[in-house]
């Protein structure tokens, strides 16, 4: 989780600003960050597409089910 704060930080967001960007409250977002919600598939995409990543390396912070 700390590194992928770190990530969202190097793409010169606030973690407020990201869950805005990706549709998210920042409680929300919390929530993930601290695995207490999982990740729909749509938030996950849209995480990624934001951070410029695929969705494996989203799947080496926070394991995807299903």
């Amino acid at each position: 989780m700390t590194y992928f704060i770190a990530t969202i930080k190097a793409h010169g967001f606030k973690l407020y600003d990201f869950a805005e960007e990706i549709g998210l409250t920042g409680a929300a977002l919390s929530n993930r960050l601290h695995g207490r919600t999982d990740w729909t598939l749509p938030e996950a995409q849209q995480a990624c597409a934001v951070l410029g990543m695929s969705l494996a390396e989203f799947s080496g912070f926070f394991p995807l089910e299903g």
